[in-house]
């Protein structure tokens, strides 16, 4: 992920920088799906997902992007279904935000 965040602040020709937003997206997606399925089923993790988010989520092995981290933070985990939401809603990072 960092390496994919990195590569879109230093593409000054936009020659990769696509492919490094697709790249951050899909990641995005895929761990916020493996989040939300784990903060389903095992309570303790998801009072630390909810309460220390950041510290929990380092801990697990995780690493999102700012505006994957910012949906995350928008979860009511208290509401379901989440994946779906992921997928019908997921905005594309783009350098231009």
């Amino acid at each position: 992920m960092a390496s994919f965040l990195r590569a879109v602040t230093l593409d000054t020709q936009g020659s990769v920088e696509a492919q490094a937003v697709e790249a951050i997206n899909t990641l995005d997606q895929v761990q916020i799906e493996q989040l939300l399925a784990r903060a389903k089923n095992d309570p303790r993790f998801r009072y630390h997902l909810q309460h220390h988010s950041e510290m929990t989520l380092h801990q697990a092995g995780y690493l999102l992007s700012p505006l994957g981290y910012m949906m995350l933070q928008a979860f009511d985990f208290n509401d379901t279904p989440r994946t779906a939401m992921i997928t019908a809603h997921r905005p594309c990072i783009s350098s231009d935000q």
